[in-house]
């Protein structure tokens, strides 16, 4: 209903109706990683689906502005009509090879927030683990009957898609010593090697590709150390993940960071 009604008012041009309450505002698109399935959700788009909304936007005289110029323009109190700002999380390797070509083309800016031991290539990202796994097992089911989970089935890719699901719920639900342990115990139940990994799409950016994309009106900012999820972690180990990564970072980049993205932010 709500898409139908948002279709009505683009058809009957009844946005402009809305601008005098929009002028100190900005849309923000919040993207991940490349969608390379064509199931697209969440915040995973195809490229081709990215260049969709970038030609929407250049017809429709929208300005993409960087995060820093929006919260620049929000404590100067300067307009943001028609204003749009592309943050994205994490820093997967596959925003250099599918998404950058087409900022760079429009020469629009975007913000990656960079979870730093991930791009030092010291972590595989635990959900991405989660997934290579399921995704990799032999094994036809898993036994989740003492996380409340029940029998899981892996018999076909939608069972492992809704299986991942569940679990990655239960894991944002437990203490974080609770959550190694469990993907750990699960890695080694699903019988899957990730000594390789992370490779292909759960990749990290290279600090070379970092630095050019730099040069192209891309900004970089923390994101934690390991993107753990920081309500259930003690107060010094929230420190820690945000002080050390904002630190590693300033010190890499040789700038100054004031700005930080909370993952899973509950």
């Amino acid at each position: 209903m709500k898409s139908l009604i948002l279709k009505g008012f683009e058809l009957l041009n009844l946005f402009p109706l809305f601008n005098k309450y929009t002028a100190n505002t900005a849309t923000v698109f919040m993207l991940h990683s490349v969608n390379t399935t064509g199931d697209e959700g969440g915040c995973e788009i195809s490229s081709e689906r990215l260049r969709g909304f970038f030609e929407y936007l250049r017809r429709k005289d929208y300005r993409v502005i960087s995060l820093a110029e929006y919260i620049a323009a929000i404590k100067n109190r300067e307009s943001t009509y028609k204003a749009v700002v592309f943050t994205v999380d994490d820093g997967y390797r596959n925003f250099y090879r599918s998404y950058y070509p087409i900022f760079l083309e429009y020469d629009y800016p975007a913000t990656i927030f960079v979870t730093t031991d991930f791009v030092e290539k010291r972590i595989f990202l635990w959900w991405d683990k989660l997934d290579f796994a399921l995704k990799n097992t032999a094994h036809k089911s898993l036994d989740l009957t003492a996380e409340g989970l029940g029998n899981l089935d892996l018999n076909e890719n939608g069972a492992r898609i809704t299986a991942l699901k569940k679990i990655i719920g239960h894991c944002k639900s437990i203490p974080d010593p609770d959550r190694r342990k469990l993907i750990d115990e699960l890695v080694n139940k699903l019988e899957v090697d990730i000594d390789n990994q992370p490779q292909g799409k759960y990749e990290p950016l290279r600090w070379e590709e970092i630095e050019e994309m730099r040069q192209h009106k891309i900004d970089f900012y923390p994101h934690t150390k390991t993107h753990p999820i920081l309500s259930r972690l003690s107060y010094d180990e929230k420190v820690s993940e945000v002080g050390e990564s904002k630190r590693f970072l300033e010190e890499k980049l040789s700038s100054s960071l004031d700005v930080f993205s909370y993952p899973n932010g509950k």
